[in-house]
Formats: C-alpha cells, sequence, structure tokens
C-alpha cells in the first residue's frame, strides 16, 4: 500500500475511487430509468492529490507521517532501484515498477455530472472519508497490518548504513 512509504512524490496527479455502495446505488438509478444505452461515469465529489493519499493513509495506519518530501525524478529513481530487488521476491507488487511512478501524473479524476442530471445520482460517500474507512476494514479483516514506522523507511535506511551513506 502507499502507507509503506516514508517519503511522498511531488506529483500533481489527483486520484479517487468510488464505494462499491454508490456503484450499487446507480446500478439501481439506472435500472429504474428509461433504458438509454449510454454510458454514465459514477464517481464521488472529491479527490486527493497522492501526496494526500499517503499522509492520510499513514494517519489510518497509525504510521509516522513522511518526513521527505521527493521530486519526480528521485520518486522514479529510488522506486526503479528498490524495484530491482523488491520484484524478484514479490513480482506481484506493482508500485516498484516504473511505469506505476509514471502514473502519479495522471489526473484520475471523473465527473458525475451526467449521472447526477439524467440519473439524479448523489454519491453518498467522499473519497477523503472513504480511504479511512476502508484502511479500517483492511485492518480489521487482516489485510493490512500496522507499523508505526515505514517497513521500506527501515530498509532504507538500515541499506544505507551498511552502505555507508553520510546523508541519511
Amino acid at each position: 500500500t502507499w502507507a509503506c512509504f516514508f517519503f511522498v512524490p511531488s506529483y500533481p496527479g489527483r486520484v479517487q475511487f468510488t464505494r462499491v455502495e454508490d456503484v450499487a446505488e446507480a446500478i439501481i438509478q439506472t435500472l429504474e430509468t428509461i433504458p438509454s444505452n449510454e454510458i454514465y461515469l459514477i464517481s464521488p465529489t472529491d479527490s486527493l492529490s497522492y501526496s494526500e493519499l499517503i499522509r492520510l493513509s499513514c494517519i489510518e495506519c497509525g504510521r509516522i507521517e513522511p518526513f521527505v518530501t521527493l521530486p519526480s525524478y528521485i520518486v522514479k529513481a529510488v522506486v526503479t532501484t528498490l524495484g530491482l530487488v523488491i520484484n524478484l521476491i514479490l513480482p506481484e507488487v506493482l508500485l516498484f515498477h516504473p511505469h506505476t511512478v509514471d502514473q502519479l501524473i495522471v489526473n484520475r479524476v471523473y465527473s458525475h455530472k451526467k449521472a447526477k442530471k439524467k440519473l439524479h445520482y448523489k454519491p453518498k460517500h467522499t473519497f477523503a472519508a472513504s480511504v479511512p474507512a476502508c484502511i479500517q476494514e483492511r485492518l480489521a479483516s487482516g489485510k493490512l497490518t500496522k507499523y508505526p514506522v515505514s517497513p521500506l523507511a527501515v530498509v532504507v535506511v538500515a541499506c544505507g548504513v551498511l552502505l555507508g551513506w553520510k546523508y541519511l
């Protein structure tokens, strides 16, 4: 998860996701209207930057908030370098692929204006409120574990100490 970071990227992209409850409500509203063979985008009313998402995730996971903001080219270099090792051990972790980092500049924010107008769709959940709720659900189910310090930060600092880095 993004909450494993000890730094935040200075990328301009924003992101949002829609709670399944809002999607289900939109499907019901679509079925109750006259079929029009149209496509509707369903989204919350808000979005977060990746930095905001990382910080919020850290707070909800009980982790120390990121203490470094890095420029995009450094983030990509760090993730690419760490990815060489991490992807050998955990190839399914998409976070440590350069392509994933490139996606942080893309705005993943969508408008539900058409659904609001034609279906009277109104999301009940904001993205900012959904993130903590989802994290709490995953913590309760055991799919996510709380660590007070980022495991990634521990690995990077340990490598730095072993390699004799002077500027940590």
